[in-house]
């Protein structure tokens, strides 16, 4: 049961794949990099300008499962496992923006519940699967 289980969230990789290791850890960095750099720039010099709002905003929630599912696969990728089927990217989305927008207001003074921000971590986590779904999996079906 608990292997039918873990199957669900993982595909077999058919043993360590150094280029898709450093693929996702190149992924991950750039990601941190463009969270980074927009939290440091454009918050500060256009806070008024919506497009500003924008990029701190819902952009980087986004983008924020890009690093996630790229570090993960990347530690992942080092027991010949990885996280690319539409369903769990989804549940595993689900469940950060889950946490994030309902438990954590609830819970951390400055949190701020906002639904838009979990319709941003879906569909980044949708943009992921289809970025990389077509190019490790023969079969691509939902």
């Amino acid at each position: 049961m608990a292997e039918k289980l873990l199957m669900l969230f993982i595909d077999e990789n058919k043993g360590f794949r150094r280029d898709y290791f450093l693929e996702q850890c190149s992924i991950a960095a750039i990601v941190c990099a463009i969270y980074a750099s927009t939290k440091l720039t454009i918050k500060e010099a256009l806070l008024d300008d919506w497009l500003a709002i924008f990029l701190s905003g819902y952009f980087l929630d986004m983008v924020a499962p890009f690093a996630l599912f790229a570090f993960s696969n990347a530690i992942f990728s080092l027991f010949a496992f990885r996280v690319i089927r539409l369903k769990p990217i989804l549940l595993i989305c689900s469940i950060a923006g889950f946490v994030w927008e309902v438990i954590a207001p609830r819970i951390v003074p400055w949190s701020i519940a906002d639904p838009i921000d979990f319709i941003m971590y879906m569909l980044g986590g949708f943009l992921y699967w289809f970025a990389f779904s077509k190019k490790y999996t023969v079969n691509h079906c939902l």
